[in-house]
This record gives structure tokens, sequence and C-alpha cells, in this order.
């Protein structure tokens, strides 16, 4: 893929420890980026392409200075979620209670 996410998630399956994890080929089915104070959101969402081309089914940009994360499930569409919200990714079928993020 060339770049790589700052977290990713696979689905669950049983660990095989003779091989690793690391060095897998296929797409996970959640990157997620998280915004440093050098890093514009721009910058951010120029990541996002790659990874879809991927497989990647969706991608997250955590922003720490606002308290929020945008769910895109396409390069150029995104759900914006901040504070005290339930994070809807409708992709993958996950909530998260952004409070528990960001405790």
């Amino acid at each position: 893929m060339g770049i790589t996410p700052d977290l990713i998630v696979y689905p669950q399956q049983a660990l095989d420890f003779k091989n690793d994890p690391s060095r897998r080929e296929d797409a996970p089915l959640l990157a997620i980026e998280i915004q440093s104070a050098s890093k514009s959101t721009y910058d951010m969402g120029g990541k996002l392409e790659p990874y879809f081309e991927f497989g990647v089914k969706s991608c997250w940009i955590v922003i720490p200075t606002l308290q929020a994360i945008l769910v895109y499930d396409s390069p150029t569409h995104y759900e914006f979620y901040h504070e005290d919200e339930i994070l809807k990714d409708k992709t993958l079928n996950i909530k998260i209670d952004l409070n528990k993020v960001f405790e």
C-alpha cells in the first residue's frame, strides 16, 4: 500500500503465532489516522484514496484537539462526530461513545 495508518482493524480470527500477523497482504476493514499538530486535516484526507483503492472499507481521521472523528465511507464522503456524540460507522456497523474515546 505504501503508506501506513496509525491503527488498523481486521475481522476477528484465531491468532496464528507461527506467522507474523504484521505481514498481512489483505486489506483491513478500518484504517485510522490520528492528526498530529504538524498535519492539517487536508493532509490527512490526502491519505485516504490509497486506503480505499487497496480495499479498506472505512477510514477514520481522529482530531484530538477538537475531540472529533471524521468517518469516511469513500475518499470524498464523511460524517463528522464530536464531543458527546455517538459515532456511527454505518459501513462497519460500529457505534462508539466519543466521551469514552476522549476521556
